[in-house]
């Protein structure tokens, strides 16, 4: 999709105007439907997609993302404290993201747009937090 203006609107597949909005709710429909299909695979074949750092250092170490699977399968039954234990940092920067992303669909502040200064300090702070998450995950496991 190639930018149209400085607003925000962006061409769609058939060559139609975009908004901002109707991108981020496609984009989390898409996202649900894709989740909704592994949920379905990993509950009929009791298979997930395994971690490359896990697997590659013989279950020694892991990525920011492990326990990610096991979060939104505790999410889904209502287990809160155990879906926070599969992974705090994404879980708390979850419900963060989630909080920005109604901000930005149902308010639709300028200060929270695409691009935006808060919009880029919040991304950087978020993956700041999953580096530093990633390493002392890592130390704490090792000693």
């Amino acid at each position: 999709n190639k930018n149209l203006s400085a607003c925000g609107m962006q061409a769609d597949f058939f060559g139609g105007k975009m908004s901002e909005r109707r991108l981020i709710i496609k984009s989390i429909l898409k996202f649900l439907v894709i989740g909704t299909v592994y949920y379905i695979f990993i509950r009929l074949t009791g298979i997930a997609i395994p971690c490359v750092v896990r697997l590659i250092t013989r279950g020694k170490l892991l990525c920011p993302g492990c326990g990610v699977t096991n979060l939104c399968l505790n999410i889904l039954k209502g287990d809160f404290y155990n879906a926070f234990l599969s992974n705090p940092c994404i879980f708390i920067f979850g419900i963060l993201w989630t909080v920005i992303i109604v901000i930005k669909l149902t308010v639709q502040p300028e200060w929270l747009k695409n691009g935006s200064r808060i919009f880029k300090i919040a991304e950087y702070v978020t993956l700041a937090a999953l580096l530093v998450f990633g390493i002392v995950r890592n130390i704490m496991r090792l000693t």
